[in-house]
This record gives C-alpha cells, structure tokens and sequence, in this order.
C-alpha cells in the first residue's frame, strides 16, 4: 500500500507576521491547518489563506514552514470515518479521536510556502481641473488625454464614460484615458466627467472633471468614409501622363473609387457624382477644389 501524508503548519494554523516598516501585527489563516490535516494515497486537499487587516498592510513575500511526512494508519481498515467527520466540520467529534499511524522513515521534509497581500484603500494619482475643447465643427471631432494612475497597494478597478469605459489597474499601473468631442448639433455641451472608484481612501475626493465646449455649424460638410490612402505611401509618380503634387494640404479630403475594370464606368455618388473611366491598370489621381466665395469655403478633395 502506498504511504499516506500527513501535514502541518509549523506554528500552528495562523500565520502572524510584521510587515516591513508596520508596527501592527498581520494574521493569515490557513485552513485546513492542524486539523483535518490527513491526506489518504492518491488524493488532495485545498487549503485556503485568509488574510484581514484594519489597517493599510503588506507582506511582502513572507515565508511560512510547511512541514510534511509520510504515515502508514496502524491497523487494517482505513479510518474512513475520521475523515468523513473531519470533511464535514471544523474538528473532528471529540468522541471520534485523531487515528493513530507511523511515521515512514526519513519521510519528513519542509516546504517553505511564500505569501504576499496587502490591504489598502483605493488610491489613485489624476490631474484635475476643468477639460475645455476649442470650438468645434458638427461632424467634426478633437481629443483630449490624460493619464489616470493606481496609487494604492491593492487593484483599483474603474468605469466612466470614457475610453477605456472600465478596467482594473495593478499597484503603480497607469491607463491612458481618451476623452472625445463629436458634437452633432449646435447644443449645451457643459458635462461632468465622473469616475466610478470603490472603496476609495478616507478623504480622498471622487474623481471629477468638468468638460467643456462650443459648437460651430459649418457652411458645408464633406462626409467622406476614413480613408488611409495619403498615409499608406501608394500614390503614383504620374497620373494622366501629368507629375502629381507630392505635398498635398493637411486638409485635404480623400475620396477612394475601386475600379471594376478597365473601359468600365465607375460611379461614385454622395450629393454630386465622379465617374471614372479607367483606360489602363494604373493607378489615377485627379484634384478638385470646392470653393464657396461668399462663406469663406474652399477645400481641396483628392479623388
């Protein structure tokens, strides 16, 4: 028959230890620690730690002795009631006592478990004061950055209506927050930018920032799909047997027609319509410019 286990905490099922720079006394509890501790061949057991502290703690890493021998139960039935009881309660039933059993010969052996926690309320590190975009044109949008920082021990989870909307960040992590302005319409855009922060220190204020902008209605809209054509280093040298401009306004509206072949009319429509008839395989490029005299518009469109 193979050995059975037997296993023990030195020191007992609870764990007290000083944290480093802490004057306050940190207790782990492990369970199953001193009872219960009897492991038949070919099975496992799960002990669990907890960890409680009412004051802001860390251990970092601290070492508790395991101490581990194999045993043979004397006698020749295995004491299945024992186990059973001890299963279903803290201890066994006084009346039902620990079975007795030998230990294997140079069986024993230590095993040093490490354990890190830490409690502490949420903390974070945020540049306040109000987030105020510059004007902006319907169907246009700008962005605003800061940086939201864990300063506590422990994780802080987030959420608010902002990229990313939610998360958790580990002690000392930071997280980019994108804030954007896509106004619709000409309205009221004075809002409060509030973060959802459990448990946060005792007078550390919520996390609040007022955000603020006006809105412009522009003569004329262009609403064209994205397009990654200028940055993808594609144009061609030529186009029509003419050089094409090689630095075009930041402005510039891109307006892409795939071709379905060549002689083929290709139909590009919004409010007005391009038609392109390509006469060979290469790629083309032909500038407009939209201009509105009377309302100060010009705007250069690359088709």
């Amino acid at each position: 028959m193979a050995p059975h286990a037997a296993f023990e905490l030195l020191g007992g099922e609870r764990y007290v230890a000083l944290a480093p720079g802490e004057t306050q006394p940190i207790s782990v509890v492990f369970r199953p620690g001193t009872i219960g501790r009897h492991l038949q061949a070919g099975t496992e057991v799960v002990v669990t730690a907890s960890f409680h502290s009412d004051t802001r703690a860390q251990l970092p890493g601290s070492a508790v002795a395991l101490k581990l021998i194999q045993i043979n139960f004397k006698g020749t039935n295995l004491p299945l009631a024992w186990f059973a009881a001890a299963a279903a309660a803290e201890a066994p039933p006084a009346a039902n006592a620990e079975p007795e059993y030998s230990v294997v010969a140079k069986s024993e052996k230590e095993l040093t478990v490490k354990v890190w926690a830490a409690a502490d309320a949420a903390r974070y590190e945020c540049a306040g004061g109000a987030i105020a975009f510059r004007p902006t044109l319907m169907f246009q949008s700008r962005s605003f950055a800061f940086t939201l920082r864990n300063a506590g021990a422990t994780h802080l989870p987030f959420r608010w209506a902002v990229r990313p909307e939610s998360g958790t960040l580990a002690p000392g992590e930071e997280s980019a927050v994108q804030v954007h302005f896509s106004p619709q319409e000409v309205l009221d855009c004075d809002r409060m930018l509030v973060a959802d922060l459990p448990d946060l220190a005792d007078g550390l204020p919520a996390l609040r920032r007022a955000l603020t902008g006006s809105v412009l209605r522009p003569w004329c809209h262009f609403e064209l799909p994205a397009s990654t054509y200028l940055a993808q280093g594609v144009r061609p040298e030529s186009s029509g047997g003419a050089k094409v401009t090689s630095v075009l306004d930041s402005n510039t509206k891109v307006l892409e027609i795939a071709s379905l072949g060549i002689k083929v009319r290709n139909t590009k429509r919004t409010e007005m319509a391009f038609e392109f008839a390509p006469s060979s395989p290469e790629p083309l490029e032909a500038l407009w410019r939209f201009r509105a005299p009377s309302c100060g518009v010009d705007v250069l469109l690359l088709v």
